[in-house]
């Protein structure tokens, strides 16, 4: 049997934890991103920045049914790098209506500096979650600058 992949691995770590929470009562929604990339403001296409995760239409569709009415107040995120990869599981509930979203997403490592640098300046890191076309599905702003940066 093959050794499983850094990415599968992330996979699986985010359908468990989709699954314990689903036990203790939790409605969840676990997207997979087609693409995940750090921006920094000197570089998106406005003055975002933060992870952006591309999401097919479906699972745009999915959040953007739950983002309102809901309130995402809490949030985590689960990384670790492998191969120059980052490899990230980002959390965000709310925990009065028990709703969890989880995000599966990869980037290489190298090109977060600039989006780490400014969330430090900004004493805050946002998750852009879009379309293919860039249409943004949702944002969550997480207040804990170092979410992402596993260093």
């Amino acid at each position: 049997m093959a050794e499983e992949t850094p990415w599968e691995a992330t996979l699986e770590d985010m359908h468990s934890m989709a699954g314990e929470l689903a036990a203790d009562g939790w409605e969840t929604v676990t997207i997979v991103a087609g693409d995940t990339t750090p921006v920094s403001p000197a570089v998106g296409p406005d003055d975002r920045f933060g992870i952006v995760h591309v999401v097919e239409g479906d699972d745009a569709d999915r959040l953007e049914s739950l983002v309102p009415p809901n309130d995402f107040t809490s949030s985590e995120a689960y990384v670790a790098v492998a191969g120059g990869v980052e490899y990230a599981v980002t959390v965000v509930r709310d925990p009065d209506a028990r709703v969890a979203v989880l995000l599966a997403g990869a980037f290489e490592y190298a090109t977060a500096g600039d989006c780490f640098a400014a969330a430090a300046e900004e004493g805050r890191i946002y998750t852009h979650v879009q379309r293919l076309d860039g249409t943004r599905a949702a944002v969550f702003e997480h207040d804990d600058p170092g979410l992402f940066d596993p260093e």
